[in-house]
């Protein structure tokens, strides 16, 4: 991720830090969700996603090998494969 990214996001990522995850918000959630991160992602956003996987009732995590949390915009057809995959499922593709 580039600096002014990171700089950028620091407010943010703080912000979240002070409410916490709210796992009992994500347990209500009970569509089919997939989890995106990357193996080299930052410890507290592999540690958000975990905590959040554990309580999602139709939640699938999945770990991109080699990216970190800037794979939308570094490998966008990675991404696009967990997506399109996703459909593919849901919309019985």
């Amino acid at each position: 991720m580039a600096p002014t990214t990171i700089a950028s996001a620091i407010p943010s990522l703080e912000a979240l830090d002070r409410l916490g995850v709210r796992t009992d918000v994500y347990a209500r959630i009970g569509v089919r969700t997939v989890l995106l991160g990357g193996d080299r992602s930052p410890a507290r956003l592999t540690a958000w996603v975990d905590a959040i996987a554990r309580v999602m009732p139709n939640a699938e995590r999945v770990v991109l090998p080699g990216m970190d949390h800037g794979a939308d915009l570094k490998h966008p057809e990675a991404v696009a494969g967990v997506v399109e995959r996703l459909a593919d499922d849901v919309l019985g593709g």
